[in-house]
């Protein structure tokens, strides 16, 4: 526009030249002089001034002509028509395969279709510099469970679009499984703020408390959605779901009368083993036995091997003084596979009203190794919970990963403990070796080191 100006303006000076010449001929005869009206410079000018307009609008042109098929792919994308959106710019690459606007646009086509790994070929290779493109990249990355990789991106995005719930959404999600707990509740209260939102982020808050074991927190949260949602109607989980979370974060904080309510609901929409098993143990915790012996019978009735249940009604058989029928009840779970220490107490307590001291004195020595494997677990489990960021909680959180198959994230989080430990060789004893052995177990894809040999002494 700007040198489309300055053309416009030197015109009107040509023209006012022209008309002063024009006038000059009407007056009294002066001394004679050739006027030359097309002079070469002037020529010149217009030709020097004409050019970067013409070049521009035609650049333009051809720029607008040239983005018209990606600008149909983002239409296809904006609509969430992802299959068309994918042949549409699979046509453009043809003719310029080395396009970054057309491969971004194509690997946020496959997010949309869920080919993450293919997505994630393309955005490992060019990267992007869009939002659209960063988010898509992000959720790529988080459907594949690499956390790590995908907070910093969704981060960026967040920064970007503060007021974008499905971002907020996801970024707490992730934050939560890279072990940020703070800053995913820090999110989910920020998703409760944004206009509409506010279930969305109660619930998430209610989840994401429950899963890290503040269960009243958890109740709360649950509370102030159903205050304003009492059927559970239209969220993200069915209402069965929530009303069973809701039922065992009130059973878990020691309220069973709540408990009984909401899991009762839960069961009246959808009748479940572990609701029945759950609601059983608010029977008991309520000092109702009978009732708690019904629904425990009613959950085995579903899945034969629930072990919640089972236990319990193996406590009512000892509490009733039938040792017998106790020993009965937990016979499917005595396998090393399924043993617990509160299973070998009350096989103990059992074979001791029976007078069986050997059977007895077995089950004691089961119950007391059990017990120091829960509670080293327990031990373990805090490093994670209080300390995210620490050198062991990284490696603990790795070994989690490989064990759930997702050694690709294992990977890159022992590629940070290494580093760590290679700054500060002295700072983190391992006496044992677990670090190297999981190192070598994940690159190699061998049997994981048992947690039997991280040392709870930590710095």
């Amino acid at each position: 526009m700007r040198g489309r100006f300055r053309f416009s303006g030197l015109l009107c000076c040509l023209d006012g030249v022209m008309s002063a010449e024009t006038s000059a001929a009407s007056t009294p005869p002066r001394p004679r002089r050739t006027v030359r009206r097309g002079s070469p410079i002037r020529r010149l000018l217009s030709v020097l001034i004409g050019i970067p307009v013409i070049t521009g609008a035609l650049l333009l042109g051809w720029l607008w002509w040239a983005e018209r098929p990606l600008k149909a792919v983002e239409r296809s994308l904006t609509q969430g028509d992802f299959r068309t959106a994918l042949e549409r710019v699979e046509n453009y690459l043809k003719g310029d395969p080395a396009s970054s606007r057309a491969l971004d646009l194509k690997a946020q086509s496959l997010v949309g279709l869920r080919r993450f790994p293919d997505a994630l070929a393309i955005y490992e290779r060019i990267g992007s510099d869009t939002v659209s493109g960063q988010r898509a990249w992000g959720e790529a990355l988080l459907r594949m469970q690499r956390w790590t990789d995908a907070l910093p991106l969704l981060r960026q995005v967040h920064q970007k679009q503060p007021d974008n719930a499905d971002v907020t959404h996801e970024l707490a999600a992730c934050a939560m499984q890279a072990g940020e707990f703070e800053q995913a509740v820090e999110l989910a209260g920020q998703l409760a703020k944004l206009p509409g939102q506010r279930e969305r982020g109660l619930l998430l808050l209610g989840v994401l408390h429950s899963n890290h074991g503040n269960y009243r927190l958890a109740s709360e949260a649950f509370g102030q959605l159903l205050e304003s949602n009492p059927d559970g109607a239209g969220l993200q989980i069915l209402p069965e779901e929530l009303f069973q979370g809701m039922g065992q974060a009130c059973l878990n904080d020691g309220k069973p009368e709540e408990a009984i309510r909401h899991l009762t609901r839960a069961i009246e929409l959808r009748p479940t083993a572990e609701r029945y098993a759950f609601l059983g143990e608010a029977r008991e915790l309520q000092g109702d036995l009978a009732q708690a012996g019904e629904a425990w019978k009613q959950g085995i009735a579903r899945d034969p091997d629930l072990a919640r249940a089972r236990e319990g009604l193996a406590r009512v058989a000892l509490d009733e003084r039938q040792p017998s029928q106790a020993i009965e009840w937990l016979q499917p779970l005595s396998v090393p596979s399924k043993l617990t220490s509160s299973i070998a107490h009350t096989l103990k307590r059992a074979n001791s009203l029976l007078g069986d001291k050997a059977a007895a004195d077995r089950w004691d020595a089961e119950e007391t190794r059990l017990r120091d494997a829960e509670e080293r677990k327990r031990a373990l489990d805090d490093v994670v919970k209080q300390a995210p960021q620490s050198f062991w909680a990284l490696a603990l959180r790795a070994h989690k990963y490989a064990s759930e198959g997702n050694r690709q994230q294992a990977a890159t989080l022992l590629r940070t403990v290494d580093g760590l430990r290679t700054q500060k060789p002295d700072g983190y004893k391992d006496p044992q070796g677990f670090l190297n052995q999981l190192i070598d177990a994940v690159q190699t894809g061998s049997p994981l080191p048992s947690l039997d040999l991280v040392p709870l002494e930590r710095k």
